[in-house]
């Protein structure tokens, strides 16, 4: 048996037959063929969502941990949420995403 080329007859069989994604099929084919004989990966995709959330949460993490320093900083030191930041290094671009968390 061989599935590409049966595949193949198969959308051809298809399309000739007036199937509603005839103009789709038409344009796509090589695509379509593709994308059915690709196998999922189930195990390398798991992977990749924990790989996605573990960025996310330290970069959640990170951020809290900055606000919680500029929180300190200004009660402690009574310095002003823009000389906290400052004092911590954070970029000026981002102080408006702080100050907002404040």
């Amino acid at each position: 048996m061989d599935v590409p080329r049966d595949l193949f007859f198969a959308m051809e069989w298809k399309i000739d037959q007036q199937w509603i994604l005839k103009e789709f099929l038409e344009k796509h084919k090589a695509e379509v063929c593709g994308m059915v004989l690709t196998e999922f990966d189930e195990k390398a995709f798991a992977e990749d969502m924990r790989e996605e959330g573990r960025i996310e949460g330290l970069a959640k993490g990170h951020a809290d941990e900055k606000l919680e320093s500029i929180k300190k900083l200004m009660k402690n030191l009574s310095l002003s949420s823009e000389k906290a930041m400052e004092a911590l290094g954070i970029p000026a671009e981002e102080y408006e995403k702080y100050k907002a968390l404040l």
